[in-house]
């Protein structure tokens, strides 16, 4: 019994997530066509989209002691990658306008990736060109104060990782447009939902701004990679300390 509730969970969450799309898919296909419309794109997402399907799956976002506040962007806002809530707890934590830098091939989703592949910064990870690519449409956001969300770990690691090896890009990024870094930890969205089928539930979702970096000068590889260890230490430590 217990498995098909957890089948039926999932189907649900999926029935959830597409069906605004289709619902509101016109109104969302214009208000990704220009930059000028991306802060309405995101009021939607984050108020009626993300708050709709946490409220229907019975997951509530709960802020735990001890986390900073959220700076005015631009910034870098880093988090771990554990589930398909992520990005609608990202969402509630941040009202102001994220854009995502998201792998490519979601693009080619049916209807979702029309509007996914003009509101995210799209990089292909097997591709220089791409990842090179990636930095000056950045620009274009920063210029809009716009705040990038990145999970470094890209791609969601198997159960079994509590965090997987990061990317360096989302570091240079920051290094290159002197962002500040927001360093973020979810600490339950694995429990209510991840990848295998016969796993999850409703229940609460912990959250927890652990770091706000401020912008520091680091032109060589070595330096950005020593502030991708820092950060990727503090990140595991306190996820460590709060199973």
């Amino acid at each position: 019994m217990k498995a098909i509730f957890q089948i039926l969970y999932r189907v649900w969450f999926y029935i959830l997530a597409g069906a605004p799309v289709i619902v509101f898919f016109p109104l969302l296909l214009l208000l990704s066509t220009k930059e000028k419309y991306y802060s309405n794109l995101y009021w939607f997402a984050r108020n009626v989209w993300s708050k709709y399907i946490l409220f229907c799956m019975g997951c509530t976002p709960k802020k735990l002691e001890g986390s900073l506040e959220l700076p005015e962007p631009p910034f870098v806002f880093v988090a771990n990658h554990t589930s398909q809530l992520d990005v609608m707890l990202l969402m509630h934590i941040c009202p102001h306008p994220l854009v995502f830098v998201g792998k490519k091939e979601l693009s080619k989703t049916w209807l979702f990736g029309s509007i996914y592949k003009r509101a995210a910064v799209l990089v292909q990870r097997d591709s220089a060109e791409s990842r090179k690519q990636v930095y000056y449409s950045i620009k274009e956001k920063m210029d809009n104060k716009r705040g990038i969300a990145i999970f470094p770990e890209a791609g969601v690691p198997p159960e079994e990782i509590l965090l997987r090896e990061f990317r360096r890009g989302g570091f240079s990024m920051a290094a290159e447009h002197k962002l500040k870094i927001v360093v973020a930890n979810f600490y339950d969205c694995k429990k209510r939902l991840n990848w295998t089928y016969f796993h999850g539930g409703p229940g609460q979702l912990r959250y927890r701004i652990i770091d706000i970096i401020p912008w520091q000068k680091r032109d060589s590889l070595e330096e950005i990679d020593a502030l991708k260890d820092e950060v990727y230490e503090k990140m595991k430590n306190d996820l460590i300390a709060n199973p």
